[in-house]
């Protein structure tokens, strides 16, 4: 039980970074593609350009959750993320990450 206390007040004095992105847009028009498996969605972001500088190899060995694409000359921003399967699971976590690229840009 120490060890668990000692883990969470480790976890709360952590440094937290301050978000700073690249652009700061209060309205945009978000669409959402729901994926329900990762190399799907690894595809589909990759050809998007989502990572560019990224193998189609590396991005789909990362197993990364989601991607957000923003069309500024359209106003939309387009997020790709696997289907939340409960209330505030890892799934729900990355959707909220990509939507919040939606409206500040690129901030890690």
């Amino acid at each position: 039980m120490k060890g668990l206390l000692a883990l969470i007040f480790a976890a709360l004095a952590a440094p937290v970074s301050a978000l700073q992105g690249t652009r700061d847009d209060t309205q945009a028009n978000v669409v959402v593609v729901w994926y329900e498996d990762r190399i799907t969605l690894a595809d589909h972001c990759h050809k998007l350009g989502a990572w560019p500088g990224y193998t189609l190899q590396i991005v789909r060995r990362q197993a990364v959750p989601g991607c957000s694409v923003f069309f500024r000359d359209r106003g939309e921003c387009h997020v790709h993320v696997l289907r939340p399967q409960a209330v505030d699971d890892q799934r729900t976590l990355v959707f909220g990450h990509e939507v919040l690229h939606c409206f500040i840009g690129k901030y890690h």
